[in-house]
């Protein structure tokens, strides 16, 4: 299921990858509205859909290469994980699979989460400006310092709970992004 959808006034641009049903859709959507809706301020939606004009979001499906990436001599998350900014055409994607599968909060967390960082891109916010090679020696502090400013923005400006959030940053690591028990 392909297409433009309605989200508080806004339109948005799903990709579903594979054969999703009714119930996906409707449960990704509402997902979606919950944390547009009743989350983001109206200066965030606005640059966000300044910035993105085609806001397209998608939704995988892909259970591959869920190998642990190695970044700067350190262990990175999963090299697919949950949910990411981009790739480039897409506000964010994340895959369906896993999700799904998360208690409700922690999925409204992970979609805000990378609605954090597209308003942060979009705000040409330092932190996530001039992104250095992902193999290169600076690119741990970078990361670090993005995560920061996301969290900052998700947690003080959105209304997330940070204990909330780190407990299930805690349970990503421990489990690699809900991989393994």
């Amino acid at each position: 299921m392909t297409g433009a959808f309605d989200v508080f006034g806004d339109t948005f641009f799903l990709i579903f990858e594979g054969r999703p049903d009714q119930q996906e859709e409707t449960l990704f959507l509402s997902l979606l509205t919950e944390v547009w809706r009743d989350r983001l301020p109206s200066v965030a939606r606005q640059a966000i859909l300044a910035r993105h004009k085609r806001s397209a979001i998608k939704v995988s499906n892909r259970l591959a290469d869920y190998l642990p990436m190695e970044r700067s001599g350190r262990k990175g998350k999963v090299a697919w994980p949950i949910a990411q900014a981009g790739p480039d055409d897409f506000l964010f994607s994340c895959d369906r699979m896993r999700i799904f599968d998360l208690p409700k909060p922690w999925a409204l967390m992970l979609v805000g989460e990378e609605l954090a960082h597209a308003y942060l891109i979009a705000t040409n916010h330092p932190s996530h400006a001039n992104p250095p090679s992902c193999d290169g020696p600076a690119f741990g502090e970078y990361d670090d310092v993005r995560e920061a400013a996301m969290r900052r923005v998700l947690c003080s400006e959105w209304g997330f709970v940070d204990a909330e959030y780190a407990k299930m940053l805690e349970w990503l690591k421990r489990t690699e992004g809900g991989l393994r028990a």
